[in-house]
């Protein structure tokens, strides 16, 4: 469907936004070389959180621009699995396929050492946008965004900065704010 849409667009120039925690690894390798075979010019804009696979999506960009506050995320690819030894050996071999298609991307568009930026992924390395800049993710550095960049499920990753995590509010406190707005909302509807 994506592929579908973007053949539509016939514009020069492609500025693509990105905000995200991340996915599943072969939608985004399919948007990635979607937008790597456009005819379009790919203007990257990370403006809160390009992490997991959305930073690969960011790869695609001919130029990628990043605010001041945001940040990237890159790290080993991981999976859930079940199954006989044989099979849960045959899904690692997989993994490190998958794995080695991601660090492919990240040293072709950056340049960087491979090995550094293999070591960068199994440590999960969250990178504000001078550190982005420095180690070649990234072109050039926005101003700041008044959104804030936060992660909402850090417990799917390994080492997700303190600042980036998002406050959440209990769910006993969530459930007595939504009966409440329910109820305000029912009694503004029959205007008592």
């Amino acid at each position: 469907m994506y592929k579908r849409q973007l053949k539509g667009v016939t514009a020069k120039q492609i500025t693509l936004r990105i905000n995200s925690e991340g996915g599943s690894v072969f939608q985004g390798h399919a948007i990635y070389n979607t937008l790597r075979d456009h005819p379009a010019d790919i203007n990257v804009k990370i403006d809160g959180l390009a992490a997991s696979i959305a930073s690969i999506i960011a790869m695609a960009g001919d130029t990628i621009e990043m605010a001041e506050n945001a940040f990237m995320m890159i790290h080993d690819p991981w999976t859930l699995a079940a199954g006989t030894a044989d099979e849960l050996r045959t899904q690692a071999d997989m993994m490190d396929k998958v794995r080695e298609k991601l660090l492919n991307t990240y040293v072709k568009r950056t340049g960087g050492d491979e090995e550094k930026i293999s070591n960068m992924m199994s440590e999960e390395t969250w990178m504000d946008a001078e550190e982005a800049l420095q180690h070649g993710f990234i072109d050039s550095i926005n101003e700041e965004n008044r959104m804030a960049a936060c992660v909402r499920h850090p417990e799917s990753f390994k080492c997700v900065p303190d600042t980036l995590i998002a406050k959440r509010t209990p769910r006993k406190d969530r459930v007595k704010r939504d009966i409440n707005s329910y109820i305000t909302g029912s009694l503004k509807s029959y205007k008592l």
